[in-house]
């Protein structure tokens, strides 16, 4: 009985050791803005920033692990804090987009372009911005882009200046 109730404390504190460790490892992210929770649409002011930007000519589905690990690769050799969210570009079959954003003291940071990657400045923007959630598929973002366009229907005093893009808020690093 004390082995067993010596075990599950061992293990209690095991857990609550990797929650802390992962918890701290988890909160480094920067945010360039605030996320959308999902099933929400709401006006949102992107602010003026900087952002790496990678891109090939293919459908992003196929390529999406060759654009972040071109940005991973850039921001890893130079350094710079990864920072969420996380935009990429998806509906243009021929040419998929991905984009990370620059905070904090990076944002001012002298950075070159590469023959991959370019540094890319953009200007504050308003959007309308549609909270989603659940797995990066087609099938998911197409849903949540089809209840945007509808919203974007019903509110007419709002004029559609560009394409839809995803922006993804769960890195591969999050628990």
């Amino acid at each position: 009985m004390i082995k067993i109730k010596l075990k599950m404390a061992g293990n209690i504190l095991f857990m609550s050791f990797l929650t802390v460790v992962f918890g701290v490892g988890c909160t480094t992210y920067q945010e360039a803005y605030k996320v959308t929770p999902s099933g929400v649409i709401e006006e949102k002011e992107i602010p003026e920033s900087r952002v790496i930007q990678t891109e090939l000519a293919q459908d992003y589905f196929t390529c999406s692990k060759i654009l972040s690990s071109r940005l991973y690769e850039y921001i890893d050799k130079r350094k710079i804090p990864k920072a969420l969210p996380v935009e990429a570009d998806y509906n243009n079959t021929s040419k998929a987009k991905m984009r990370f954003y620059l905070c904090g003291v990076d944002k001012d940071r002298v950075l070159k372009d590469t023959t991959l990657v370019k540094v890319i400045n953009s200007e504050k923007k308003t959007v309308i911005s549609a909270g989603g959630s659940g797995s990066y598929t087609y099938k998911n973002l197409n849903n949540t882009r089809t209840q945007l366009l509808a919203w974007l229907r019903d509110n007419k005093g709002y004029v559609r200046k560009g394409e839809t893009y995803a922006v993804f808020w769960d890195s591969p690093y999050t628990l």
